[in-house]
């Protein structure tokens, strides 16, 4: 569904991601996001959006779990509700993707591919050469300057769990951590303000 422009002549706007909420609270996809999206794929948009981002009634649980068949796009639905909420908040918000190590060069051609140049995911990995050292350098970056950093299930697990984890990486990575993180199907839910998106490896 498209929306009309918004005021003073700012660009069409997309996919409401919140129906029939008031105008000062109304919150819309990118319009060349929204012009790639299937009808299922709107659904799951604001599905997420609504579980994750949305306000909550008291006592309701946050959270979702979006299951689908391979291909009909879970990750370009994800990528849609981290680019409207990296962009729509405080500078340098950041999120966390956690994926298998031989997807994540898969991530970053899917959003070089749907957001060629935007400057609201920055998509970057962790480097393989350098040691902690680099990576620690690699993480601070990424929650000085915000977007999403992609991290292999592994090298996650090496960084921020287990005796060996270095309190650094906890502090950055899982306690308080990043806005939004991810998996293969998406769990989300808010902890301690922070966004939390878990995609679920099955």
């Amino acid at each position: 569904m498209e929306e009309p422009a918004r005021a003073g002549g700012a660009a069409p706007a997309g996919l409401a991601l919140n129906p029939g909420a008031p105008p000062d609270d109304a919150r819309f996809l990118d319009g060349d996001l929204s012009r790639h999206l299937k009808p299922h794929q709107e659904r799951g948009v604001r599905f997420m959006w609504e579980r994750c981002v949305g306000p909550a009634e008291e006592g309701d649980a946050r959270g979702c779990v979006l299951a689908d068949h391979m291909g009909l796009g879970k990750t370009l639905q994800l990528i849609c509700v981290l680019k409207s909420w990296l962009s729509g908040g405080p500078p340098r918000r950041t999120a966390l993707v956690i994926a298998p190590a031989f997807v994540l060069s898969n991530w970053l051609g899917e959003i070089e591919r749907w957001l060629p140049r935007d400057r609201a995911l920055r998509p970057r990995t962790l480097p393989a050469a350098g040691g902690a050292a680099a990576r620690l350098a690699a993480v601070a970056a990424w929650q000085r300057e915000g977007g999403a950093l992609l991290v292999g299930y592994e090298m996650f697990r090496m960084l921020a769990g287990g005796a060996g984890a270095r309190a650094e990486f906890v502090a950055a990575l899982c306690d308080p951590g990043p806005g939004p993180v991810s998996y293969t199907h998406l769990r989300a839910h808010e902890t301690r303000g922070n966004l939390v998106c878990r995609l679920l490896l099955e």
